[in-house]
């Protein structure tokens, strides 16, 4: 859950309205202090960090640091020459002190230098706290709710005649007309294709039981022919048997 400090100075106009200072972590910490004008230095004022063009500010003039579990920030002063206020209170160096939205941090004290006066900088503070994964919930956009209708195209779209609708798989046209031609033709294809299917299956499954009967026919009259042959021979043989029976028979005595 990050945290968000914004700074807003008071009285003494700033070269910024406003300073937003982002604590991933816990561990984060953001130093406040006077800026600088070389730029290799890295100190230059920006609307994400706390560097002031205060006379009266130390360059490492306080931090800023912030508990995440109990949503606190703190504030320390990191041994300035002219103190860190909160409140109109000073706080004592070295110490982290809790402060809450619309407490006014006062950085430095004001000072005279012969004929000019350097005022303190002060700035009113404000706490916010962000749950990342409500953020990422709202920040997703909801998606489109498809129609479960037609979609026709305009009339000066010639790209082409039928178009896709959503859901049902069906088939659109430009008009009714050619949508119910485009139905008609659809349906005597698959009729046709059917029919085709049909008279196929129908064609194969009778020359299936043509063939079968043929070949039914085939082996009952091979078997009839050989069925007829065999009592032929055995009568034969019988007949052929019973005469040398009747011979022999004869010949005994």
């Amino acid at each position: 859950m990050p945290a968000v400090v914004t700074l807003h100075p008071l009285f003494l106009p700033d070269i910024l309205p406003f300073r937003s200072l982002t604590f991933a972590s816990g561990l984060d910490t953001i130093n406040v202090g006077r800026a600088s004008k070389r730029e290799n230095k890295n100190l230059t004022p920006a609307h994400h960090n706390a560097w002031f063009e205060s006379r009266v500010m130390s360059r490492d003039h306080a931090s800023l640091s912030v508990s995440l579990g109990s949503k606190v920030v703190y504030v320390r002063d990191n041994g300035s020459m002219h103190g860190t206020w909160v409140n109109d209170k000073k706080i004592p160096p070295g110490r982290d002190v809790a402060i809450s939205t619309d407490d006014v941090l006062t950085f430095g004290a004001e000072v005279m230098n012969g004929s000019v006066t350097f005022a303190p900088l002060r700035a009113r503070c404000e706490c916010q706290w962000f749950d990342p994964r409500e953020e990422e919930t709202s920040s997703k956009p909801a998606l489109p709710q498809r129609p479960n209708s037609f979609c026709v195209p305009d009339d000066d779209d010639d790209a082409s005649d039928v178009y896709s609708v959503w859901g049902d798989g069906m088939v659109a046209s430009a008009d009714d007309n050619t949508a119910d031609v485009a139905y008609d033709s659809v349906s005597a294809v698959n009729t046709a294709v059917a029919s085709a299917d049909d008279d196929t299956a129908g064609a194969a499954y009778g020359s299936i039981w043509l063939e079968d009967e043929s070949t039914a026919s085939t082996d009952d009259d091979a078997a009839d022919a050989s069925y007829d042959s065999v009592p032929v021979d055995d009568t034969a043989v019988a007949s052929a048997d019973n005469d040398a029976a009747d011979v022999a028979h004869d010949s005994v005595p």
